[in-house]
C-alpha cells in the first residue's frame, strides 16, 4: 500500500519540524513502514527516511474452562495479549484484577470467597494502548459457569437389628 500526502496536509513548523496525518484505518493492525521523501520548490531533495509505527487497534482475552469445586477461592486463569489488564467479574460483582505477562498468561485468585452455589465469571481486557475487549464480545469475551459447594453431604442409614428402617 502507497499513499501519498499532499503538501498542504502537512504542518511545517518554524523550527523545521513537521507533522502529517495519514489514515491507516484501511491497513491491517501489525507493522507499518513509512517512507517520507521530501522536494521542495527548487528541486532539491532530503534524504530519505524511513520508520515503522506499530497499529493495534484490538486485544483479545481468554478465561481457561472452569470445573465446579469445593474450593470456594479457586483460581481463575487464561491467555491475552501482554501487559493488558484482566477484569475478572462472577456476574456484575467485580472479583479482581490481573496482567497478562510476557508469555501471554495470566491468573487470579479471588481474595474474597465465593458462596456456594452457580457462579457465571466473564473476563474483559484493557491492552496496554488502551484497546478494551467489551462485554459484547469485540473480540468475544472469555465466560464460563461452575458450582462452588464447600458442604460435606452424608446419608445414614437408620438400621434395627440390622434391617433398615430409614435413611436420613
Amino acid at each position: 500500500f502507497r499513499s501519498i500526502v499532499p503538501a498542504a496536509a502537512i504542518t511545517l513548523n518554524a523550527d523545521g519540524s513537521w507533522s502529517a496525518t495519514v489514515d491507516v484505518s484501511g491497513l491491517n493492525d501489525g507493522t507499518l513502514t513509512t517512507t517520507l521523501n521530501a522536494q521542495d520548490a527548487l528541486g532539491n531533495t532530503a534524504p530519505e527516511k524511513t520508520d515503522t509505527i506499530q497499529k493495534d487497534t484490538v486485544t483479545t482475552v481468554s478465561l481457561d474452562p472452569i470445573a465446579d469445586t469445593n474450593d470456594s477461592t479457586p483460581t481463575f486463569s487464561g491467555t491475552g495479549e501482554a501487559g493488558s489488564t484482566i477484569t475478572v467479574k462472577d456476574g456484575t460483582t467485580v472479583l479482581g484484577t490481573a496482567t497478562v505477562g510476557a508469555d501471554g498468561k495470566w491468573t487470579l485468585t479471588p481474595s474474597t470467597p465465593l458462596a456456594d452455589g452457580p457462579h457465571t465469571i466473564a473476563v474483559t481486557a484493557v491492552d496496554p494502548n488502551g484497546n478494551v475487549n467489551s462485554a459484547a464480545g469485540t473480540p468475544a469475551t472469555g465466560t464460563d459457569t461452575f458450582i462452588v459447594d464447600t458442604q460435606a453431604t452424608a446419608t445414614v442409614d437408620i438400621k434395627d437389628s440390622g434391617s433398615q428402617i430409614g435413611r436420613a
